[in-house]
């Protein structure tokens, strides 16, 4: 199975969880979010579960991944974070 397989794979439950949650939460309306935009590159699956593991402790969750095109034309997926801000 090549990496974009693997990533959908992976992805789909993520996704699907976030939004599960996300409507069965509480919402604080006066939540302030930052957000960043990640693109980890061809890097293997292992490589981006590190790193991402690695921004969820630094108090980032996942909110979206989209496939995206770099600049040389290959298959990316762009990861979108978001933590409260302080």
């Amino acid at each position: 199975m090549n990496l974009k397989a693997t990533l959908k794979c992976l992805l789909v439950p993520v996704l699907a969880s976030f939004v599960f949650v996300g409507c069965c939460t509480t919402h604080n309306k006066t939540a302030q979010w930052e957000y960043t935009a990640v693109d980890y590159g061809n890097a293997d699956i292992a490589n981006v579960d590190a790193a991402l593991n690695n921004s969820a402790k630094e108090g980032w969750t996942l909110v979206a991944a989209v496939p995206i095109k770099s600049p040389n034309g290959e298959d990316e997926i762009r990861y979108i974070l978001k933590r409260p801000k302080h």
